[in-house]
């Protein structure tokens, strides 16, 4: 599942979502951002670590599960 990020829904915000529909905690999840740029960041985490991160908008979030 990939989705983009606004400053509505942030990673976050879309973790809690997931969540609240009895994702497991432990899916796992990449987080990239400026992909293409010097600066490109993929952070790998899982689902329920993801509310312990920077919140992040603008960004590509891929859940995998």
């Amino acid at each position: 599942l990939a989705m983009l990020t606004d400053t509505l829904y942030t990673t976050r915000r879309i973790a809690a979502l997931l969540l609240e529909q009895s994702w497991p905690e432990h899916t796992e999840v990449y987080i990239c951002t400026r992909l293409s740029y010097a600066d490109e960041e993929i952070i790998s985490t899982s689902l329920a670590k993801v509310e312990t991160e920077k919140n992040i908008s603008h960004c590509i979030m891929v859940v995998i599960g």
